[in-house]
């Protein structure tokens, strides 16, 4: 997990957007699928975020991130350090491969002026 801190001044606050380059993979092909049902449960092969703060945006259940922009944060005002705390969550299955599975996530914080 990490801690994404925002501060702004602008009038209408800011948002911060995830967006994923796809599914988390390793070499040869095996992905892990996003989670369906907003729960990682433990022996299903499944992989998301899990949000908290404030401002989260995804703190109810567990979320997929997706090759299509999502807000993880967001505040309708100036605020200061607003902290969300973003926790990725995988679980595996006795039939998943082992090895270094990866995938790129992109965060953008925008401030709303």
């Amino acid at each position: 997990n990490y801690i994404v801190t925002s501060s702004t001044n602008g009038e209408w606050g800011y948002v911060t957007t995830i967006v994923e380059d796809g599914n988390l993979r390793i070499e040869g092909g095996h992905e892990i699928y996003d989670v369906a049902d907003g729960e990682i449960a433990a022996g299903h092969e499944e992989y998301g975020i899990k949000t908290s703060g404030t401002e989260g945006q995804m703190n109810s259940q567990d979320y997929a991130i997706t090759q299509i922009v999502q807000n993880v944060a967001s505040s309708a005002g100036p605020i200061a350090e607003s902290q969300t705390t973003v926790n990725h969550k995988a679980s595996i299955d006795p039939s998943t491969p082992s090895g270094r599975y990866y995938h790129i996530i992109t965060l953008i914080n925008t401030s709303t002026f």
